[in-house]
């Protein structure tokens, strides 16, 4: 799958958590509240001000992706990798395992997820000094597939390296042992909402761009 070029980043993003649901006030007062399986991400991402010929191969790959019609993968700034100690552990020791593994099998729908690793063992990862693995917000994937999950709760590792993560949404695809969770260089995947690529070009020859990206998943 391709992946929207990088060269300019996004000058800002924001970034909607989407739960599909409903609610009905009733007549007592009390409002109901329903979930419904299924989670997305909106993402509106604003370009800083480019020449011409910087944002071409940016409008050359979009139009490329028929509109809305093709997804694609998207590094959003701040969210590419997480920010809880692994990721200091992971610039500081690139000789080691790295990969962080399912624990377990577990199911679609489950939000508990446990973990195994070397990275995260007592020769490496000590949580007095170090901090927490992982910090709440973190944003990650797992290997066999594209779906962004957002931790809401984590434990750190055990000496040996196993510890355990909430996750939102719940699974939307299961996962085994043989799987690993991303948590350095995430790409999510989108698609562009919008059926028509806009890109105003003044008399300076430069080039103001917006997307509104919908994820896929």
């Amino acid at each position: 799958m391709a992946t929207l070029p990088s060269t300019t980043q996004f000058s800002s993003v924001s970034l909607t958590s989407v739960f599909p649901g409903i609610r009905q006030e009733m007549d007592t007062g009390s409002v109901q509240r329903t979930n419904f399986p299924g989670h997305y991400f909106r993402a509106q991402c604003d370009y800083p001000t480019m020449k011409k010929t910087t944002a071409k191969p940016i409008i050359g790959f979009l139009n490329g992706q028929q509109g809305g019609l093709t997804s694609f993968l998207v590094s959003l700034p701040g969210y590419e990798h997480v920010d809880g100690a692994v990721y200091t552990l992971y610039v500081d020791n690139p000789s080691i395992d790295r990969t962080i593994s399912v624990g377990s099998s577990f199911a679609v729908t489950t939000t508990t997820i446990t973990f195994t690793s070397t990275i995260g063992n007592s020769t490496y990862y000590t949580p007095g000094s170090d901090g927490d693995f992982f910090i709440v917000g973190d944003m990650i994937q797992f290997s066999n597939h594209d779906k962004l999950y957002t931790i809401v709760e984590q434990t750190n590792p055990n000496g040996s390296g196993a510890g355990t993560i909430k996750i939102q949404p719940g699974l939307q695809t299961a996962v085994t042992a043989s799987h690993d969770i991303t948590y350095v260089g995430v790409l999510g995947k989108f698609f562009n909402e919008a059926s028509d690529i806009v890109n105003n070009n003044d008399l300076a020859d430069t080039v103001t761009m917006s997307l509104n990206l919908r994820e896929d998943c």
